[in-house]
């Protein structure tokens, strides 16, 4: 494997497929008695997963949420916190329901998602399904307004592809612009 020097903290944001892949992974920042450090995103329906890596030999500690927030805006008050929340998330959205290959992409990766949340390791799948998700939630994270079922539709509507997206936006632009 690789060994990268200087990398001392491994973020991830979905949950691993395998969590002796993790522990591999989590393993590269801690080499030649250098300490390493992780941090892995979860929603609540994944939380068993943790399960899995104290089983593997992982100390672990919780960072909630609300610590995360405080470190992004010192000082601020959780209202003004939960405000400035919204208002990028909302900036996230307004600039891919405004840009069609953007839209395309976001759909198209939280599809990507929701099929690779299927494909995770036999010992993740007996405490985790697919079923648990909260997929209003995973289509928020990708800055999608619309609900999953209509996400459904859409790709069927769209090219397979990104590539192709891309192909037609610039056909109607070069249309729009002979006119």
């Amino acid at each position: 494997g690789l060994n990268l020097e200087g990398v001392h903290w491994i973020v991830q944001f979905d949950l691993p497929q395998d969590p002796k892949e993790y522990l591999h992974r989590v393993g590269r920042t801690a080499r030649l008695g250098q300490l390493g450090q992780a941090v892995l995103f979860l929603q609540p329906s994944e939380v068993p997963f943790l399960q899995l890596l104290q089983g593997a030999g992982m100390a672990l500690s919780e960072l909630r949420f609300a610590s995360l927030q405080a470190a992004l805006c010192p000082g601020g008050k959780t209202r003004d916190i939960y405000l400035v929340e919204l208002a990028l998330q909302r900036q996230f959205e307004e600039r891919v329901l405004n840009e069609p290959c953007l839209m395309s992409a976001a759909e198209a990766a939280f599809q990507a998602y929701v099929r690779a949340y299927a494909t995770h390791s036999r010992s993740v799948q007996r405490v985790l399904h697919v079923g648990q998700l909260h997929l209003g939630h995973v289509a928020k994270s990708f800055a999608l307004r619309e609900t999953p079922s209509a996400i459904a539709r859409q790709q069927q509507k769209r090219p397979h592809n990104v590539k192709g997206a891309l192909h037609n936006r610039a056909a109607k632009h070069a249309k729009h612009n002979k006119r």
